[in-house]
């Protein structure tokens, strides 16, 4: 009993002292010098605007530089497994050419393999995708038809560069510069007639109009020669035909070049 009461003593010591305690009022100086404090950390505070950023440093790069940062992104966009799988396909077709048929008759055939190979390469740089790479797309610092136009390059690219080599793998010695060119122009013309019709009536459609212009000319090398796609050097028109595709594909680019500038005005 007695040490309830001690207790309550106690209680009563302590109630009695918070209850007298007070603190102390700042005075004016002290309250604008807290105001200016939570002012200032709420500037740093600010989120930082990334977009203004990276377009302060770009201005500050050439335009290889530049150049160089598109291709560079939508090359990592899709990753080294792609394009070395591309390698891996190439490589396959050229060593069964090669050991069937080596020769101009085996380098048609491995010419139409390449450029349907490039048509399903175009049609997967360009394939439709999930929503959030759809947001990286209209988020990232360059244009969509920039963005468009890096991919179709580097199909291109990585595929003529490894194309070329192959080829003198393929004819050895018998490996000119008009086979050479012959194994450019059909590529760049499917890679074009790809990239274009994708790009005006969209992946699907741009992949069904490159494949079935593909199969018409498998078509047409068998009954109608002279409307072939695939000639060789010694075929009639070989010239004019490559040239013919050539200024084709080009005007087909042009296209895409002036409804983009045309969208800009």
């Amino acid at each position: 009993m007695s040490e309830d009461k001690e207790l309550h003593k106690l209680e009563k010591k302590w109630a009695s002292r918070m209850e007298r305690f007070t603190t102390p009022e700042p005075t004016r100086e002290q309250t604008f010098m807290l105001l200016d404090n939570i002012r200032n950390q709420a500037v740093e505070e600010q989120p930082q605007d990334m977009r203004a950023e990276l377009e302060q440093l770009q201005k500050s790069r050439t335009r290889l530089e530049q150049m160089f940062d598109l291709l560079a992104s939508q090359w990592t966009f899709y990753g080294m497994r792609s394009w070395i799988l591309t390698a891996i396909l190439m490589l396959i077709l050229t060593i069964s050419v090669y050991g069937n048929d080596p020769g101009e008759s085996g380098f048609s055939l491995w010419l139409k393999g390449m450029s349907f190979l490039m048509i399903i390469l175009i049609a997967y740089a360009f394939r439709p995708r999930n929503e959030g790479n759809a947001t990286l797309e209209e988020l990232s610092y360059y244009p969509l038809i920039q963005q468009m136009f890096a991919r179709f390059v580097i199909v291109m690219g990585v595929q003529l560069i490894l194309a070329l080599p192959l080829t003198f793998f393929l004819l050895g010695s018998a490996s000119t510069m008009a086979y050479i060119f012959g194994t450019f122009t059909p590529l760049f013309f499917f890679g074009s007639v790809g990239f274009a019709s994708t790009f005006w009536l969209g992946g699907s459609a741009g992949t069904i109009i490159t494949s079935f212009l593909w199969f018409m000319q498998i078509l047409l090398d068998g009954q109608v020669k002279s409307f072939s796609l695939f000639r060789l050097p010694e075929s009639d028109w070989f010239m004019l035909a490559n040239v013919f595709l050539l200024l084709l594909s080009i005007l087909l680019l042009w296209s895409i070049v002036l409804k983009r500038e045309k969208a800009g005005q």
